[in-house]
Parts: structure tokens; sequence; C-alpha cells
């Protein structure tokens, strides 16, 4: 039996100061910490989806997707019997407001919300796979030519 594929669209919300990188990490139900996600909708983009799966998480509704490339996740997870092979696909959001609050119709969803070090959101993220997604948007930061 083949695994059945399944994507996802998310963004890491970062909070630029004059010094440092805050990350902002979402406590999904089930018990996780990591970065906001959901699927697309049909005729959506992958920015809108980003974008609203941002606000639906966490109630921020400005954010500026930097000019970089897109970051995939893989993993392979059971669910009710069935063996899905996951891929999403994140984008960096850089926000003006660390102000949050996951709406009223999505809370169901989310349990907390927490801006952290990069330090401190290595040790609070649950799974590997979100760990290496935050190594490499540390390193895009880094890296990154923000007079463009």
């Amino acid at each position: 039996m083949d695994n059945i594929p399944d994507k996802s669209y998310g963004i890491v919300p970062v909070f630029r100061n004059k010094t440092d990188f805050l990350f902002l990490l979402v406590h999904h139900k089930g018990n996780h910490w990591a970065f906001p996600k959901g699927h697309k909708k049909e005729g959506e983009t992958d920015l809108e989806a980003v974008k609203r799966e941002l606000f639906e998480e966490t109630g921020i509704k400005e954010c500026e997707i930097l000019d970089a490339p897109f970051i995939e996740e893989k993993y392979t997870f059971e669910l009710k019997g069935k063996t899905y092979d996951k891929t999403n696909y994140y984008y960096i959001g850089i926000v003006d407001d660390k102000e949050t609050n996951t709406p009223k119709g999505f809370r169901h969803e989310i349990e907390d919300m927490k801006w952290l070090s990069f330090s401190e959101a290595m040790k609070l993220a649950t799974f590997d796979t979100a760990r290496n997604l935050l190594k490499q948007v540390f390193q895009i930061l880094n890296n990154y030519d923000y007079e463009k």
C-alpha cells in the first residue's frame, strides 16, 4: 500500500529587534510545539495560505514575507491506520508587533504560544524536524541583506 502524500504551508514568525531575533512557537493540539501551518484552501496561493494560517493560529495580521526561498520539512506519520508522507513548506515572516491572540474560532487548535530566543526555541520545539527548520531559518536571517 502506498503512503498518502500530504502538504501543508506554514510560516516561521520572526520579530527582529536591533540585536537579535525572537521566534514564535505555537503549542498545537496533540501537545507539540512548532510553527503555524495548515492546508491550502481551494484557489489559494502558497503565500495567501501561510498568511491566513498565521492569522488563524496567532491573530497576527501583518507580516513581511522575507524574499528567501521556502524551506521544506518532510516526515512520515501514521493516523487512523494510514501512513502519510508529509511535506510542509515554510516561509519566513518578519513581524513588527509581538501582540498575539488566536481568534476564538481557532482556539481549539492552539493551546498556547511563546516568543522565544533561538536557544529557547531550540529547547522547546518538540520534534527534530522543527529544530532543523529553525536552524535553517536562523542561518538565513543572519546572512540576509535587509537593505534590499
